[in-house]
Order: C-alpha cells, then structure tokens, then sequence
C-alpha cells in the first residue's frame, strides 16, 4: 500500500518531545510574563512562586505526554490486539498498513506477510489431514472388510485366495503410501543427508526402465530410448526417485499399444532428463497443480495414485537446484523436462 511522507520512529518521537517541551515553556513563560506584566509577583515569595510554575510544567508536560504518546502509538496496541487473535488462531485478521511513521507501516506490512504464510500453512495442514485420512481409509478399509470375509464358513479355497491377494494388494499399498508419507516428510524439513557421488546416470534410467519392464510389456508399450552416455556427480538414492517415479507415471498414465519417449544427454554442465508419453494428458488446470501434494485428477483417480510422485520429484529437484517443466494436452500426452545443473 502507497505510504505518504513516511517518518522515522526515533524522529516522530524526537517531534513530540520537541511539541511538549515547546508548549510547556510557551505556557510557563507566557505565565510568567503575565505575572511579572502586571505585577502580581509584588510581596510574594519569588522563589515559591517559580517552584509552583515548575510543578505546573511538569504536570502540564505530563498530560501533554500522556497524550501524545496514546496517539503516536496506538498502531502497536492494534498490533497487539491482532497478535493475540492470531495466536488463538485466527489467520483472516489484517491491520491498516498506511501508516505515517515508517517504521510501524513496514512492521504492519510484514504482520499481514506472516499471518497470510501462517494462514496458508494451515490450510495446507488441513487439507493434509483430510487427504492422508481418506488415502489411508482406502486400504485400511479393504484389508478389513476382505479379513471379514475370510471368517466366513463355507468358502471355497479360490475365493480364500482371491481374499489374501486383495489384502497383500492393499497392505503393499497401504506401506507404499506410509513410505512415501515420511519420505515426503524428511525432504520438506531438510532432513535427507547429503551423500553425493560420482554414478552414471544412463546406468541408472536403464535399471529402472528394467525394474518396470513387467509394466509397460504387459502394456505392450513401445520405447524409445535414445540415452547418451552421462555421468554426473549427486545423491545417487535421492534422484533415483525422480526417474522411476517420472517413468512409472508415463507408463501408468499411456494407453495399451502406446509410446513412450526416453531422452538423456549432456550439454556442457547441463543434464537434460526427458519422458513423453502419448496417454491421457492433463487439462491447464491439472498441470499447475501437478506438483501439490495429494492432488488428483480425474486421470489419476482412476489409476489409483496417491498424489505424491510429482510432488516428490518436484521437492527433489527444488533441492539440487535444477529445473522441472511439464507440458500436457488433454488425451495428446505428456512431457516432463528435468534440467540439473552439475557440481563442481
């Protein structure tokens, strides 16, 4: 907000100092001269009559005081007020950031700062509570309602079966998911140990390719790879999780008899990682909030994910400084572009 002639604390204070002590002297002095003017001093005590205008000067400058001070820093009792309301959590308050001393206007406008963040963060707690609920019910839910079935007398040795794998499915599913949780966890607080070394990474792409091949063959998806020979110096463990991650969503979210598009080169220090996907694509909407944790769309509902893989490979780039672009048309595809920058 637009701050007119804004003042410095120490010289609004240095005015009103300069205001009392200016008023108390005018009035003292004017009394004084009245007195002496008209010759009401005549037979008195000069002295006691000094101290007395003393004392009213300094009763005066006290009132005078008094009041200046409740105006000049009114703001801070407003701040203090809207303190207390946030700490009982109330992040809608806002306070008046047009002030004309500077130092409370930029301290208004970094309350309203914070209490936004906080407001944000809060919301984001929220909705993590509700979205972790409904992720873990889901499995939770199957394993026991199928464990229910499975006391049933009389059943057959096939549906028993059947039963355990649906339970192995969702119990799998229900450890995928706590392990994403707190992996997710550690990278937004930092807690991920740095452990770079010096790995190929076309060593690496090949090796998940592998570990997914059951997936995309009985999807009889058709790669294309063209990988370069690229070596590169960081946390082998942390970014194996971008690139199976990366992989394991272009292959779920292609169509049976799709392609799929592997790219990994070199230029200079720069390592560019790309996978391109014929499948289902996402709306504009969908690719801004690709990245948030537990967002789903209409796609990802149906193929059952939790929401987690493009928040996770978006944190994990964030943290090695490198660079992610998505670009998606609705049932064209999608492209993600991974560009990380090597260390000396």
């Amino acid at each position: 907000m637009h701050k007119k002639h804004p003042v410095k604390m120490i010289l609004a204070f240095s005015i009103s100092v300069f205001i009392i002590v200016s008023l108390t002297t005018l009035l003292v002095g004017s009394a004084m001269y009245y007195l002496i003017k008209h010759d009401y001093l005549s037979g008195y005590n000069h002295l006691a009559v000094i101290a007395v205008l003393c004392l009213s000067s300094i009763f005066i400058s006290t009132i005078v005081a008094h009041i200046l001070g409740r105006w000049l820093f009114s703001s801070f009792a407003v701040l203090n007020r809207a303190t207390k309301e946030v700490a009982q959590g109330d992040f809608s308050i806002r306070i008046e950031e047009d002030n004309w001393i500077d130092e409370v206007a930029g301290l208004s406008q970094n309350f309203n700062i914070m209490v936004s963040e906080l407001g944000k963060i809060d919301n984001m707690r929220q909705e993590f509570i509700a979205n972790i609920s409904h992720e873990l019910k889901t499995p939770i839910a199957a394993i026991d309602g199928y464990a229910s079935l499975l006391k049933t007398s009389g059943l057959s040795e096939e549906k028993k079966a059947d039963y355990i794998e649906r339970i192995v499915v969702s119990a799998r599913r229900l450890n995928s998911l706590s392990s994403d949780i707190l992996y997710m966890s550690k990278l937004d607080n930092q807690e991920i140990k740095e452990k770079e070394t010096v790995f190929s990474l076309s060593e690496e792409v090949r090796q998940v390719l592998l570990l997914l091949e059951g997936c995309w063959s009985e999807k009889e998806i058709e790669l294309d790879i063209k990988i370069d020979d690229v070596e590169m110096k960081g946390n082998k463990e942390l970014l194996q999780h971008v690139w199976q991650n990366i992989l394991s969503n272009a292959i779920k979210f292609s169509n049976k008899g799709g392609k799929i598009t592997v790219c990994l080169k070199k230029e200079a220090d720069k390592i560019t990682f790309l996978v391109k996907d014929e499948g289902c694509g996402m709306t504009p909407e969908e690719i801004e909030r690709a990245t948030e944790k537990f967002y789903q769309g209409d796609s990802s509902r149906s193929n059952q994910g939790a929401g987690l893989g493009l928040a996770m490979v978006s944190r994990i780039v964030e943290i090695v400084e490198g660079h992610m672009v998505i670009q998606s048309e609705k049932e064209q595809g999608t492209t993600v572009k991974i560009e990380l920058f090597e260390r000396q």
